[in-house]
C-alpha cells in the first residue's frame, strides 16, 4: 500500500485515484432512533442489511463514521440574527448568547456530531470508458509514471466524472432505503483532507482553498512516530497525536451488539473505519474453501482434546463450532462478508490515548470481542483509514468473517437527537433509563449531547426533515417537577426573538416574583441587563375593584368579527348559567346577538349588558329572568369585567412581552360542573375572556409572531366551552402565526377527543398514574422498557417531541445562566432552617 496520496481528482460523490479507479461517496443521514425503540432498531438494521445485500455486485465497499465538530459560534450567530436588538430584551439576550457559548464550550470539552459515510468502487462492463483499461492500454500511463518519477504530474481527463453519472446514479438507487445523499466536490476534497487534520483546529475554507490550488496539499502533513507508539500529526497551526486501534476479536454472538451506538455513547470521539468484501462464492479464495480448509485443520486438534479433556482448550472447540456454523450459512448462500474494522482516536498527549485505549477496550470487552493497541500496524491502518483504501484480504491479521446479516448488528448510521439545529441551548439528552435519584447535576454532566430549542422554528417551511408544522406547544406533568421552571424558561429564552409574548398567569406570581428581584438587584447595583429585561415587561393585574378595568374583556369593545365575537359571548353566557337555563336562552341567543351586532356595525357603542338587555325585553318570562340576572352579574361580580356597555377600550397589549394575572380568581379543582360553585364558574368565565383576548390580539396582524402561554391551563380545559375556547385558538393559530404554549397537570389535557389538532412539541414531565397516557399520547410501545423509561424520570427530566417526531428523555439545564433562575421561583417561604 502506498503512503503517498492516490487521490487524482474529485467530482461530486466521485473520486478518481491515480490508478484510474473511481469511487462513488454518499453520506447516510443519521436515523434518529429512541433511546427504548427495540422495533425500531430491529427495523433500521433490516433496511441496512437490504441496502448492503445491493452491494455485492460491486465486491467491496467502506464505512466511514466520523467525528464532525459543532460550530457553535455559527449556530449562534444564525440565532443571533433573530434577536430583537431594539428592544429593552436585547442586553440580556446578548449577554447571555456569549455566556451560552462559553458555558458551553468549558462544561464540554468535545462537542462533536458523528457524520457517516459510504463508499464504493464503480466497475464497469464496458472497457472502453474504464479508466483503469484507457491509462494501462496507452502512452498516456507511462507518460504518468514517468512524470511521477521526476515529482511532476499529469492531469486527469478532461470531465472524466461524466462518464461515470449513470453508474454513481444507478448506486444511489441501490442504496435508496439509507437515503443517502451525495457529497458536494469541495466537500469530498475536504473529508479526503480531514483524515490529516484529526482532533486539530483548523480554518475549512483556507484547507478546501490549498486543494483547489494543488491536490496533493491533502496529505501535506508532517506524520512520524513519538516514541516508537503513536502518530504525531504536524500541520501549519496545530499539533496532536493519533492513534489507531484494530478490532481482533468481535464476539462470538453478535446478535445485538449494536457496537456503532455504543461507541457514539462515550464523551469523546472515536472515528470508525470498516473496510469490507463480500466473499467469493467460488474459487480458492471463496469462503467455502477458507471455512472447509480451517475446519479440517481444527478436526484434529478437536479429536484430541474429546480424547484428553483438556478443558484449558475450550476455545479451540468454540472457534470448531463457528466454523461448523460459518460453513452452514455459507452453504446455504448466506452473503458472506470480511472485514476490518478499526477506531481512531486523538489526544494531546500518550496518557490521554492511552486513557481512551482502556476505556474503549473495556467496551469492547463487555460487548465480547477484543481491541489491540496494534503498536506494529498503526501506520499501516492510518493510510488504510484514507477513502478508497480497499480491504486486503492477504494481510489476515485483523480480519473478520460473517454473514451480511451479522455484520448489520453493529448498529449502523444510528444517532439520539431531539429539538432544533439551531435555538437555545435548554437540555441534554439523557442517555439512562435508570433513575438518578433527583440529582439532575450528574444527569448533565453525564452527557454532551445539547438540546436546542427554537419554538418560532415549528412552522416555519424549508426545514429539512420535519414531519408537521404545527406550532402549537404542551407542556404536562405534576407540580414539582420542573415543569414551571422550563416554560420560563423557554418564556424568557423565545422573548428575546422577533416576536410578541404574552403569558396568562392565573396563579398571579410572576409580577411579585420578578418585582421583588428586581429590587434585590437594584439594591445591590448587579445584573443591570437583567433588570432592564424585567423592566421592559407590562405586567397586567385586572382588578374587579379598580373602575378603569370595567369592561376591558367585553368582546363587544375588542372583536370586530361577527363569527368570532358571536363565539365568545355564547361561551361566556353558557359557562355561568346552568343546564337548564342554557337550554331555555339557547333559542334567544343568537337572534339577539345579531341584533346588538347590527347596531354595532351602524357605529352605536355597545356590550353585554345591551345583549341582556334584550333578553329583559323578551315576553318569555324566563328568558327575562335570565337577562336580569346576567345583568347583575355585570355590576356585583368579577364578571364586570367582561359584561359591560362596551365603552371601555383600553386593554392593549402592543408591548413585546405582557404578562397577565387577574385579582381573585376562584378557579375550580373539579371537572363536575355540579360542583363547582358559583365563584369558581364566574372565575372560568373570566379566563376564558382574557384567554381569548389575548388569542384575538395575537392573530391581528399575520406578519407578526406572538407566543400565547396558558398556564395552569387544565382549569381552561374542566369544561365544554374551555376545550372549544382552545381549540379554536389552535386552529386559527398557526395561519396567523400566533402559537399556543400549553400548561397543564395531565397529557391527557391536550388528548382530548373532540380536537384534532394536537401539538408539534411536547414536553412531559412525570406524573404519577399516567405513564401509560404519556407512552400512548407520544405513540411509544408501552413495555417494561419504555414504563421504566418515563417513572425513571427525575426532577428536571421530562419526555421531549419534537415536529421532527423525534423523543428523548432529557434534562432541562437549571443552570443555564444564575442570574436568572430567581424569576422562575414559585416557592416562597420565611423559614430561616431550608437548608
Amino acid at each position: 500500500m502506498e503512503i503517498t496520496s492516490n487521490y487524482w481528482d474529485f467530482a461530486d460523490s466521485l473520486i478518481l485515484r491515480k490508478n484510474g479507479g473511481v469511487f462513488a461517496v454518499f453520506e447516510v443521514p443519521s436515523e434518529v432512533l429512541v433511546t427504548i425503540d427495540k422495533r425500531g432498531r430491529e427495523r433500521f438494521k433490516q433496511t441496512a442489511f437490504s441496502a448492503f445485500s445491493q452491494l455485492s455486485v460491486y465486491g467491496d465497499f467502506e464505512l466511514h463514521t466520523i467525528p464532525i465538530p459543532i460550530d457553535l459560534y455559527e449556530r449562534f450567530e444564525l440565532l443571533r440574527q433573530d434577536i430583537d436588538q431594539d428592544s429593552g430584551t436585547a442586553p440580556l439576550a446578548n449577554l447571555m448568547m456569549d455566556t451560552l457559548q462559553e458555558k458551553i464550550e468549558d462544561e464540554i470539552e468535545f462537542l462533536f456530531e458523528y457524520k457517516h459515510y459510504i463508499s464504493v468502487p464503480l466497475k464497469s462492463n464496458n472497457i472502453s470508458p474504464d479508466l483503469v483499461s484507457t491509462l494501462k492500454d496507452s502512452m498516456s500511463f507511462y507518460k504518468k509514471e514517468t512524470l511521477k518519477l521526476l515529482g511532476l504530474g499529469e492531469l486527469p481527463p478532461l470531465n472524466w466524472y461524466e462518464d461515470w453519472q449513470l453508474k454513481k446514479n444507478a448506486l444511489k438507487s441501490a442504496l435508496h432505503q439509507l437515503r443517502v445523499r451525495e457529497v458536494e466536490k469541495t466537500e469530498l476534497e475536504f473529508l479526503a483532507r480531514l483524515q490529516f487534520l484529526r482532533g486539530q483546529f483548523y480554518d475549512k475554507e483556507t484547507e478546501v482553498d490549498a486543494i483547489k490550488n494543488c491536490i496533493d496539499n491533502i496529505d501535506d502533513t508532517n506524520i512520524y512516530f513519538e516514541n516508537h507508539k503513536v502518530l504525531r500529526l504536524e500541520n501549519k497551526d496545530d499539533d496532536n497525536l493519533v492513534a489507531c486501534f484494530p478490532i481482533v476479536d468481535y464476539p462470538k454472538n453478535v446478535s445485538s451488539i449494536h457496537l456503532q451506538e455504543e461507541l457514539q455513547l462515550l464523551d469523546f470521539p472515536v472515528e470508525s473505519i470498516y473496510k469490507v468484501a463480500f466473499s467469493a462464492d467460488k474459487g480458492v479464495s471463496s469462503s467455502k474453501k477458507k471455512a472447509r480448509n480451517k475446519r479440517k485443520n481444527l478436526g484434529n486438534v478437536v479429536a484430541e482434546i474429546e480424547e484428553d479433556g483438556d478443558i484449558q482448550r475450550l476455545e479451540v472447540l468454540e472457534a470448531h463450532q463457528m466454523l461448523v456454523d460459518y460453513q452452514e450459512k455459507v452453504e446455504s448462500k448466506e452473503k458472506m462478508v470480511e472485514f476490518l474494522h478499526f477506531l481512531v482516536v486523538t489526544g494531546d498527549d500518550e496518557d490521554e490515548i492511552e486513557e481512551r485505549y482502556d476505556i474503549l477496550s473495556k467496551l469492547i470487552a463487555n460487548l465480547g470481542g477484543s481491541l489491540a493497541r496494534g503498536y506494529a500496524d498503526r501506520l499501516y491502518l492510518f493510510y488504510k483509514g484514507r477513502f478508497t483504501e480497499l480491504l486486503d484480504k492477504k494481510r489476515e491479521s485483523y480480519v473478520q468473517y460473517t454473514s451480511l446479516e451479522g455484520f448489520c448488528q453493529n448498529m449502523f448510521f444510528v444517532t439520539k437527537e431531539v429539538g432544533n439545529k439551531v435555538g437555545f441551548p435548554i437540555a441534554r439528552i439523557d442517555n439512562e433509563i435508570a433513575s438518578w435519584g433527583g440529582d439532575f447535576m450528574a444527569a448533565l454532566q453525564a452527557s454532551n449531547r445539547l438540546v436546542f430549542s427554537n419554538l418560532l422554528q415549528a412552522n416555519k417551511m424549508g426545514i429539512k426533515d420535519k414531519i408537521t408544522n404545527n406550532p402549537h406547544v404542551a407542556i404536562t406533568g405534576a407540580t414539582g417537577n420542573g415543569k414551571s421552571f422550563l416554560t420560563k424558561l423557554l418564556f424568557t429564552l423565545n422573548s428575546f426573538l422577533k416576536i410578541k409574548s404574552v403569558y396568562i398567569d392565573p396563579k398571579a406570581e410572576m409580577r411579585s416574583q420578578y418585582m421583588k428581584i428586581l429590587k434585590e438587584y437594584e439594591e445591590q447595583n448587579i445584573h443591570e441587563e437583567v433588570q432592564e429585561y424585567i423592566k421592559s415587561i407590562h405586567f397586567v393585574t385586572l382588578d374587579m375593584k379598580e373602575d378603569r378595568n370595567i369592561g376591558v374583556l367585553d368582546p363587544f369593545a375588542y372583536i370586530d368579527e361577527k363569527t368570532t365575537l358571536t363565539e365568545i359571548a355564547s361561551v361566556l353566557i353558557s359557562t355561568v348559567l346552568d343546564k337548564d337555563d342554557s337550554k331555555k336562552l339557547k333559542s334567544y341567543l343568537l337572534e339577539n346577538i345579531d341584533k346588538i351586532w347590527d347596531r354595532k356595525q351602524n357605529g352605536e357603542t355597545v356590550g353585554m349588558l345591551h345583549l341582556f338587555k334584550t333578553f329583559e325585553e323578551e315576553k318569555d318570562k324566563d328568558v327575562s329572568r335570565i337577562g336580569r340576572y346576567l345583568s347583575k352579574m355585570g355590576e356585583n361580580t368579577l364578571l364586570k369585567l367582561c359584561f359591560s356597555d362596551g365603552s371601555n377600550k383600553s386593554l392593549q397589549s402592543d408591548n413585546k412581552i405582557t404578562i397577565f394575572e387577574i385579582a381573585g380568581l376562584d378557579m375550580p379543582k373539579t371537572s363536575k360542573y355540579e360542583d363547582m360553585t358559583d365563584t369558581q364558574l364566574r372565575s372560568l368565565a373570566v379566563m376564558y375572556g382574557l384567554t381569548f383576548f389575548c388569542a384575538d390580539f395575537g392573530e391581528r396582524d399575520r406578519t407578526q409572531e406572538t407566543l400565547l402561554y396558558v398556564d395552569e391551563a387544565w382549569q381552561i380545559l374542566l369544561t365544554p366551552s374551555g376545550r372549544q375556547l382552545l381549540a379554536r385558538i389552535k386552529r386559527t393559530g398557526r395561519s396567523f402565526n400566533n402559537f399556543l404554549v400549553l400548561v397543564t397537570q395531565s397529557v391527557k389535557d391536550v388528548s382530548t377527543e373532540d380536537d384534532g389538532t394536537g401539538f408539534g412539541t411536547v414536553f412531559a414531565f412525570s406524573e404519577d398514574s399516567e405513564t401509560s397516557s404519556i407512552l400512548e399520547h407520544l405513540k411509544i410501545k408501552e413495555d417494561d422498557l419504555s414504563k421504566a423509561w418515563v417513572e425513571n424520570q427525575t426532577m428536571g427530566q421530562c419526555i421531549f417531541s419534537d415536529v421532527f417526531g423525534r423523543r428523548e428523555r432529557i434534562t432541562v439545564d437549571g443552570t443555564i445562566y444564575d442570574p436568572i433562575t430567581p424569576l422562575y421561583a414559585t416557592v416562597t417561604t420565611n423559614l430561616k432552617s431550608t437548608g
